[in-house]
C-alpha cells in the first residue's frame, strides 16, 4: 500500500497514513492531459523509475566489462566460484 510522506525538523520522513483512494483518480487525469510539445506522454512522479526497475528485473542490470571483470576478480579473492554472467539481456 502507498502512503504519504513528510519530512520533519532534523529531515527525517516519515509516512503519514495512506493515499487516499483519489489517488487512482488523480493519476487519469493526469495522464488525460496533452503532453507538452516534445513529449510523448505526461508521467506522474516516480513512473520513470517504475518502469526502469520493471525492465531491469527483467532484463538484469547492466554492467561495463571493466566492472564485471572486477567483480569476478573480488569473487575468486574471495574463494567464491566465478559470477555467472550473459553479454544479452536475460529477458
Amino acid at each position: 500500500m502507498s502512503a504519504l510522506f513528510h519530512g520533519d525538523e532534523a529531515g527525517f520522513v516519515r509516512a503519514q497514513g495512506p493515499i487516499p483512494q483519489t489517488h487512482g483518480y488523480s493519476g487519469q487525469r493526469v495522464h488525460a492531459q496533452p503532453p507538452a510539445e516534445g513529449f510523448g506522454e505526461v508521467i506522474m512522479p516516480g513512473e520513470t523509475e517504475r518502469r526502469l526497475e520493471a525492465a531491469r528485473r527483467r532484463t538484469g542490470l547492466p554492467y561495463h566489462a571493466k566492472e564485471v571483470a572486477a567483480l569476478q576478480k573480488e569473487a575468486a579473492n574471495a574463494g567464491l566460484p566465478a559470477l555467472p554472467v550473459s553479454n544479452a539481456p536475460l529477458g
